[in-house]
């Protein structure tokens, strides 16, 4: 009896102890495992103040965006994805403040989930997909439009024969729509207007619950489709972090990266725009290195982008990289007048036409002139500034042939004769000008 007990405790010991231990889920090993995506209900709390985008029997665009919304974010969680919500009740959440959550919390993707409306055409109902601007330009977002919308058009029944396919927003805005335009620079989006709300049979359909779970559904899968043919990612590999341009190695590194392991891409995808311009560009196949050699320039920073598409056809988004140049890097500086001053003075003896790197260190022997009147506007040597950078123009404008650089140098002789009346740099001005006058 005694024994019987004992192994009947024991038996519910075991019993106590395995269902007060956490068994830990094995991690997903899904397409979307450790993806980012921020999720967007379009609208809320518009119901006293937008009369517009409400269907025949009263229901709300902004009501079923959200249901679809979080039906969606319980289907990429259960996929293994990080879900960020713009919005989780019907609560108005301004359009930059959607934008700063996508970016801020590092998105992958974003999905902007909306309704469709016509007032003038109510017989209109069929899905489409916003991409912000030109196609061209924005290669990555229409692939995931067209992905999510094979999936929709499987899985939803629209009045309208024709119409479904991935539209520019600046077919409605002219500078696009706010969400789209304010995330396009880092990371690919869509906004999905899946049916018309001011269609009946349209407005039935997003009233319908197991409708609203198959919309959500296409979106996933459509997010599937586009991750299995692989994400393809530039990653900066030069300069990186406080690093910049420099003079004598200008080139710009990124590794390709195909999305599944490897650096297969289509070579002829591949370009590299600086400031907006192709840029010539050398590509390993092997290693998966993209080097890019951007022109010499006067900016403080250069705007890059990325271009190209893996073997199984999925673009790059062309994300916008600035770097710093030299010029930029210079600037970057808060010390005294009195320092920049003398930097300005070593580098100005030590010019000289002839030497090969004349245009940079020209560069930067104005730009340490400029230093001393941003740091301090009323110095000792003020005056001087003004007028060594009056000099410094007209001998690149002279050398270099560079016409906006005579305007600088008249600007600034004008400078010291206007702003410093009684400095000994007054005459030297008037007669550096006359000679720039004549000259040019």
């Amino acid at each position: 009896m005694r024994q019987r007990l004992q192994g009947a405790m024991l038996a519910v010991g075991l019993l106590i102890l395995v269902s007060c231990t956490t068994i830990p889920k094995p991690a997903s090993t899904g397409l979307l495992a450790g993806l980012t995506i921020t999720v967007d209900a379009g609208h809320g709390h518009t119901r006293k103040t937008d009369h517009g985008r409400v269907g025949p029997s009263g229901e709300r665009e902004e009501w079923v965006n959200l249901r679809i919304a979080r039906e969606l974010q319980k289907l990429l969680r259960q996929n293994g994805a990080k879900v960020i919500m713009t919005r989780e009740k019907d609560e108005d959440v301004n359009l930059a403040a959607r934008a700063s959550i996508a970016i801020s919390n590092q998105s992958d993707f974003l999905i902007s989930i909306h309704h469709n409306g016509s007032f003038n055409d109510t017989t209109l109902d069929f899905p489409l997909a916003y991409i912000w601007g030109d196609a061209a330009q924005n290669p990555a977002s229409v692939d995931l439009g067209r992905a999510i919308l094979n999936r929709v058009d499987q899985k939803l029944k629209f009045q309208s024969g024709d119409g479904s396919g991935v539209y520019s927003d600046f077919l409605i805005y002219n500078e696009g729509t706010s969400i789209l335009r304010n995330t396009n620079p880092i990371l690919p989006g869509v906004i999905g207007e899946m049916g018309f709300f001011t269609n009946a049979a349209g407005e039935a359909r997003m009233k319908d619950r197991q409708a609203n779970h198959l919309e959500a559904q296409a979106y996933l899968q459509g997010l599937i489709d586009y991750a299995a043919r692989g994400i393809p990612k530039a990653i900066p590999l030069k300069p990186v972090g406080s690093d910049f341009l420099r003079p004598d190695s200008p080139e710009i590194i990124f590794q390709l990266e195909d999305g599944q392991g490897g650096h297969a891409f289509d070579s002829g995808s591949i370009a590299v725009l600086v400031d907006g311009d192709t840029v010539p560009h050398e590509w390993d196949r092997v290693t998966g290195r993209l080097v890019a050699t951007p022109p010499r320039c006067a900016h403080e920073t250069v705007e890059v982008r990325v271009y190209g598409r893996n073997e199984n056809g999925n673009a790059l988004h062309p994300r916008r990289w600035d770097f710093l140049t030299m010029i930029g890097k210079e600037n970057d500086w808060h010390g005294p007048w009195y320092v920049a001053i003398q930097r300005a003075d070593s580098l100005r003896v030590l010019l000289n036409p002839a030497d090969r790197d004349f245009a940079v260190k020209l560069d930067s022997t104005i730009l340490w002139f400029e230093r001393v009147l941003k740091a301090q506007s009323i110095n000792p040597r003020g005056a001087e500034a003004e007028y060594r950078l009056g000099q410094l123009y007209e001998m690149r404008a002279d050398w270099l042939k560079d016409d906006l650089a005579k305007e600088k140098a008249l600007d600034h002789f004008n400078r010291v004769i206007a702003f410093y009346p009684t400095s000994k740099f007054v005459q030297p001005a008037k007669d550096e000008k006359v000679v720039l006058e004549e000259v040019f």
